[in-house]
């Protein structure tokens, strides 16, 4: 087979090279062909110029005058540039067939962690946008849980997740930048979360509408998505304000605690019998000072890498995480200096000022709380956040928090579920007999658990039910009653098989780990892997008539001649 070649014309005669003639550096040549393509650029740009005086050339700048001289050193300087040329041609190529570029790739840009699916703008007037909430990508809500470890068996299981009011506001501004986008949040006003934000389903999607109200100030408002004719109670709201600088804090404000001393809270206790946080929402460090008004504290500005599986470097407004904390120290403070067993969540806020962007991971703040009102069922705090230079980062005006008494039953099943009962023993009914146990649920009435929306029935069941009972209870068809009943029912006959187990063989079960299952004809098992792990298969039976009560046996026959109904008439 003949080979193919093609004959390249280059248009250059044969030339005798002078005896004197020498190869010019490569140095010299690469300066040659920028001054000559410098030239050709200026001639392009502009017209002709009249003649001027040259001024004199470097020596190693200059050409040599002999024609064939500057021939070979044309044609070198040209072979040069297409060795260069193909040489960046063919890495091209290379970097494209391996699906690879040849130059790096650009660092991406951090992204706003909330409202990405836009449906509308309208500059300066109005916007629309739609967040659906994610349980495996945002992780930063499994820290903000009513329960942890409620499961041994299913460990990732967690209780009641909700979205913290900061994060709510860090929403809110994020609506509000739709409007303006090229500027500074400097802060935020009339903020007011009306119904709390819980994510026990899946997908669940809210909206935000944010419309223009003077220049650099946006109303947002969050609702549940859904078709704009129908009425959607509003979930929170408040006005943005935006402008092209922070504005300036002026000094810390003065700060003086009645009755000052030395805090009673061990670091190593804030989180464990105090807040409910998981470590990425563990931004309170200690609690020094403490007086009847007012405590400060040191907070930590904490990394943002692990909040979301997708975006390691959220573009956060202001730090959601660490103003958080800050609102922590408002329950620290009113646990020492006022009750313990109650809890506290804000719920409004007259004005929240940003006057920095947000401190470096690892900073270490003083953050300062003043009480200003106190009653029964709110308290109303101001907060400051600043560094150990005095510089101010953020004030939160008139806090606002709602009061919480806890059944003290319920607030232990929260801190330690594995190892708390929401259930007493119930000795009465099985009195004399071996192999049972009996309890019922007491000092937890109706009123509480379906108080504020439901929020904490929802709690209970989040930190006693199983995957597969969580899914039943969701899809519960039935009045408030028969939802609490049914619940109620089902604490008391998981707590009757943890006693049993514990009294029997020393192992301590979660709620959420022994599942009553029901079949067609409404008959009662028990399951669970510890059941083959023990070698055991209890029995339970329960009774609603009047009060929650539960009796489990490790044979069925024992549970013979039991009546707990007749006991709870």
């Amino acid at each position: 087979k003949p080979r193919r070649s093609l004959a390249l014309a280059t248009g250059l005669q044969p030339a005798r090279l002078p005896a004197d003639f020498k190869l010019p550096k490569a140095e010299d040549r690469r300066q040659e062909s920028q001054t000559r393509s410098q030239k050709t650029e200026a001639v392009v740009a502009a017209p002709a110029p009249r003649a001027q005086p040259v001024a004199p050339t470097p020596k190693a700048l200059q050409v040599s005058t002999d024609p064939r001289t500057a021939l070979m050193q044309e044609h070198l300087s040209m072979m040069e540039q297409l060795v260069q040329t193909q040489q960046e041609v063919m890495a091209a190529y290379l970097a494209a067939r391996r699906g690879t570029s040849s130059t790096p790739p650009a660092a991406p840009r951090p992204q706003s962690p909330f409202f990405r699916d836009v449906a509308e703008v309208v500059p300066g007037v109005r916007a629309v946008a739609r967040h659906r909430f994610s349980a495996e990508r945002e992780i930063i809500f499994h820290d903000h849980a009513l329960g942890h470890d409620v499961s041994t068996e299913d460990p990732s299981l967690l209780g009641l997740t909700l979205v913290p009011l900061t994060v709510t506001m860090e929403m809110l501004a994020e609506g509000g930048a739709l409007l303006e986008p090229n500027k500074l949040l400097a802060g935020m006003r009339d903020i007011r979360a009306t119904r709390w934000i819980t994510l026990e389903k899946p997908g669940y999607t809210i909206e935000a509408t944010a419309k223009q109200t003077a220049p650099g100030e946006v109303h947002v408002a969050l609702r549940e998505a859904g078709a704009a004719s129908t009425l959607r109670p509003i979930l929170a709201e408040a006005v943005a304000v935006f402008a092209e600088r922070y504005p300036d804090s002026g000094p810390p404000r003065p700060f003086v605690l009645e009755n000052e001393k030395r805090s009673a809270w061990i670091p190593e206790q804030l989180y464990r019998t105090g807040m409910f946080h998981g470590s990425l929402m563990q931004g309170t460090k200690s609690v020094e000072r403490a007086g009847r008004n007012g405590c400060s504290a040191t907070l930590e500005a904490l990394p943002h890498a692990q909040l979301f599986t997708d975006n390691p470097r959220p573009a956060f407004l202001f730090d959601p995480v660490l103003l958080d904390a800050a609102g922590q120290v408002v329950a620290y403070w009113f646990w020492e200096a006022i009750e313990k067993g109650t809890d506290l969540f804000p719920y409004r806020v007259g004005a929240f000022h940003c006057y920095a962007p947000a401190p470096p991971t690892g900073t270490l703040l003083e953050c300062r709380v003043v009480r200003r009102f106190e009653s029964d069922s709110v308290i109303h705090s101001d907060i400051e956040v600043l560094d150990r230079a005095g510089k101010v980062y953020y004030r939160l005006d008139n806090w606002e928090t709602r009061r919480f008494p806890q059944p003290p039953r319920f607030l232990q099943l929260r801190i330690d579920p594995r190892a708390t009962y929401i259930s007493t023993p119930w000795k009465e009914p099985v009195a004399g007999k071996r192999g049972v146990a009996c309890c019922r649920v007491e000092g937890l009435p109706q009123e509480f658990p379906e108080s504020s929306h439901s929020v904490w029935l929802k709690t209970l069941a989040y930190l006693v039910l199983s995957r597969r009972e969580r899914a039943v209870w969701d899809s519960m068809q039935g009045t408030a009653k028969e939802r609490y009943d049914w619940l109620l029912g089902r604490c008391a006959a998981k707590d009757a098989v943890r006693m049993l187990i514990q009294e029997r063989f020393g192992e301590q079960l979660c709620a959420a780990d022994v599942e009553i299952v029901a079949d067609a004809a409404g008959r009662l098992s028990v399951e669970g892997a510890w059941k083959q792990r023990l070698g055991v298969s209890p029995a339970v039976a329960l009774a609603n008539s009047g009060i929650a009560g539960a009796v489990a046996a490790l044979n069925a026959v024992d549970l013979a001649g039991i009546d707990l109904a007749a006991r709870a008439a």
